[in-house]
């Protein structure tokens, strides 16, 4: 059974189990509250949190995720409330000293770890939820101040719950500076026109949808699994592994979101059958023997003893963003034994009409129905024209409200009151990106600017805008004797043009 409980004026729940003490400490912070030249910010002061509990005897960690930032800890009753004790003073007065050392390990996990999912920047933008897609250009530059006000912001006591597993002790002490619950970030969209798809990368294909939060759309997840692992795996033999996840994003809403891999060869072969298997369900439904197999599932789940405690996070999220309704096991099953196939084909509806389809770099969807997304803006800027240097065609537009990179598909526009980051090399290059993720490059070593044209531009943008970057290899640099090649994806953060 989960209860409510509150500790030293944080609300969160509880489920009694014997064994070690484990407890969960979570701001509603992360990713999506960063601007693009703050990325990292959350990370670096949760290292910077951790770093006076050093290293331990026990399980103790952090993470930030994109509107949740957590500190665990397991092990006996004095160990944890040490660690928490230990890790809410961090929180209130930042170990600044350690600042510099914290940086360089933060750099370290980021550039060890693969790239991150693009289809949050091929969905959301450059802002909110879609900031994950990008590295952490915050990192390097931020200062101590602005480190300080983050976490006095953020990290407070009316902005956090906690999830206790074990035996509740007593005297817990949270040493946090008050605050307030702070608002998710808004669910931005920079697609048109639903369903959508882009071309990227190889070997897989993807897809994600925006849907109701519901014990129907729960379900509908896993019955699709069901039926997507038989069809690609079982009977077309293109896929090894076939995913779905439904995750809430709010009290309301969730996201559902489905991975399925293949070789190569078999690229045009697996995006036909994830095609055909989506069209089937949204003509005949998922079958009522898919759903009573799910079902059947969902209530070995519910008799299963840990299942309670294995349901806490995310019962302790829902109180974070909102959804302060404690449903026990027994809600469960009746939510679990009222959903019915027509339910299911709503969420297949609902789910088709935001659905966003990445299909491998090799293929594209637009014969099934799928909406390319935009990869050029929809109208040029105003303003003197700079052809390129080489045999691309390509030409550079600056104006007094911003700038477009004008390739063969479109014009790449970014004005100067839209834009989130500005990237700048000391070879003097210049990267605009607008909010919708497009990114207008101004390459010198590629026009024939006339002198103080790249001045202008920096001072027509705010200051904590600008992102200065060390110096790039010369061979990514652009040359006059060589074509400039349109972007593709040689960086995630670099959205897909033409």
């Amino acid at each position: 059974m989960i209860e409510r409980i509150d500790v030293d004026g944080v609300p969160g729940v509880h489920v009694r189990r014997p064994g070690p003490l484990t407890v969960s400490l979570s701001f509603r912070v992360g990713t999506a509250d960063e601007n693009l030249p703050q990325r990292g910010l959350t990370h670096l002061v949760e290292h910077l949190a951790l770093h006076p509990v050093g290293l331990t005897d026990y399980h103790a960690n952090g993470h930030t995720g994109a509107a949740a930032t957590t500190f665990h800890v397991s092990g006996t009753d004095e160990r944890v409330q040490q660690f928490l004790t230990t890790v809410c003073a961090a929180l209130t007065s930042l170990p600044l000293d350690r600042l510099e050392m914290e940086r360089g390990v933060v750099m370290t996990e980021e550039s060890r770890r693969g790239g991150a999912s693009d289809m949050a920047l091929w969905r959301h933008g450059a802002t909110g939820y879609g900031t994950s897609s990008y590295p952490e250009w915050g990192v390097p530059r931020v200062q101590p101040e602005e480190l300080e006000s983050w976490a006095d912001s953020w990290f407070t006591r009316g902005n956090a719950v906690i999830c206790v597993l074990g035996d509740l002790p007593p005297g817990i002490v949270l040493p946090l500076r008050s605050g307030q619950r702070m608002p998710l970030p808004p669910l931005t969209s920079t697609v048109p026109t639903m369903p959508a798809y882009y071309s990227s990368g190889r070997g897989s294909a993807a897809f994600d949808s925006i849907v109701t939060r519901s014990t129907a759309a729960s379900f509908f997840a896993r019955c699709l699994e069901s039926d997507l692992f038989e069809r690609l795996r079982g009977s077309a033999g293109l896929s090894y592994a076939v995913h779905a996840a439904y995750d809430a994003f709010d009290a309301h809403r969730a996201g559902l979101a489905v991975h399925a891999d293949c070789l190569e060869e078999s690229e045009g072969a697996l995006v036909g059958e994830l095609i055909d298997a989506l069209a089937s369900v949204a003509e005949c439904g998922i079958s009522a023997e898919t759903l009573e197999a799910v079902r059947r599932r969902a209530a070995e789940s519910f008799a299963h003893p840990d299942f309670d405690a294995a349901r806490l996070p995310s019962t302790a999220y829902d109180l974070l963003v909102g959804r302060p309704d404690l449903f026990q096991v027994e809600d469960l099953v009746a939510q679990a034994e009222s959903v019915t196939v027509e339910d299911l084909d709503r969420v297949a509806d609902e789910a088709r009409a935001t659905m966003l389809l990445r299909v491998p770099s090799s293929t594209v969807a637009d014969w099934a129905g799928f909406h390319a997304a935009p990869l050029v803006s929809e109208a040029e800027i105003a303003g003197e024209r700079y052809p390129s240097l080489d045999d691309s065609g390509q030409a550079l537009v600056v104006g007094s409200d911003g700038v477009s990179w004008v390739l063969e598909a479109g014009p790449v526009t970014v004005r100067y009151d839209e834009v989130v980051a500005a990237l700048t090399w000391p070879d003097g290059a210049i990267h605009l990106i607008g909010p919708d993720s497009m990114t207008a490059r101004i390459e010198p070593t590629i026009h024939d600017l006339p002198d103080g044209l790249l001045d202008n531009v920096r001072d027509r943008l705010p200051a904590d805008v600008l992102v200065m970057l060390p110096a790039r290899d010369p061979a990514a640099i652009p040359q006059r004797t060589q074509r400039a090649d349109p972007p593709t994806r040689p960086r995630l953060w670099r959205r897909r043009r033409a």
